[in-house]
């Protein structure tokens, strides 16, 4: 490590940071958004501008760090965002050709893994099977003018622990989008002496309010929604769509 502060002060920050995760103090995901507020490309390659051996050092031990990332929490996504890091900097041809190796490992890995037996909604954890969504599907199989008749089932979806609490706080948050919306149009009704008219308003206003929050990245800008969009594509889901499955249930 006392080599690489010959370089940049950037490469033994995160080298520290990749000995911590491998000794589990700290987790992957700590380490990239404590990277984040020290970690900048564009200004990398600016200070370090003909420099190509200290970048090359930067990128070599960011590609350790995926490494350890993977190998230590299973957390592709940290894995991902260090290898897309390394290959931002201006490196040299060499180093980038073997940061490259790294990068389709890492898209292999994705494939091999996420949805499988790592989280789809985050790509940073193994699965906990009490966490998991019990997706209900539905195929149509008859239609007449008044009435839809179609199968139902449910999908069990895995996930982790920790995407089942950020889930949970996104599902309360736009619950009380629902409510503050159609409460405003309730009052706005009173007022008006119209509440009949405004609460149905107000709640169809609301609840395209509130379906559009829900597509909203959670907060960390890692754990992606349980919403249908990002359903669909869950390996346990996929399948089903592709065969006729639908995740709403049919309305005449």
């Amino acid at each position: 490590m006392s080599q690489l502060a010959l370089y940049h002060p950037v490469a033994p920050s995160i080298h520290t940071a990749m000995e911590q995760t491998a000794q589990r103090t700290i987790l992957a995901r700590e380490a990239v958004a404590a990277m984040k507020r020290y970690l900048f490309t564009d200004q990398l390659n600016q200070e370090l501008d003909g420099n190509e051996e200290a970048k090359d050092a930067i990128a070599t031990v960011l590609c350790d760090f995926a490494q350890v990332a993977w190998n230590t929490d299973r957390d592709l996504n940290s894995a991902i965002q260090a290898v897309t890091w390394a290959l931002a900097l201006n490196i040299s041809v060499e180093k980038r050709k073997q940061v490259w190796v790294y990068e389709k490992q890492m898209a292999d890995l994705y494939k091999q893994h996420v949805g499988i037996d790592i989280c789809h909604f985050c790509a940073a954890a193994p699965h906990d099977r009490k966490s998991s969504i019990f997706q209900p599907l539905y195929q149509e199989y008859e239609r007449s003018a008044r009435q839809v008749k179609f199968k139902k089932m449910k999908v069990e979806v895995p996930r982790c622990e920790r995407c089942t609490g950020f889930h949970s706080k996104e599902e309360g948050r736009v619950g009380l989008v629902f409510i503050g919306v159609w409460a405003a149009f309730l009052l706005a009704g009173y007022f008006m002496k119209a509440m009949i008219v405004m609460g149905i308003i107000g709640g169809a206003a609301a609840w395209w309010i509130s379906k559009k929050a829900g597509k909203r990245v959670l907060k960390d800008d890692i754990v992606r929604p349980a919403n249908n969009e990002v359903l669909a594509l869950h390996p346990s889901i996929a399948p089903f769509m592709e065969e006729g499955w639908v995740l709403e249930e049919p309305t005449a």
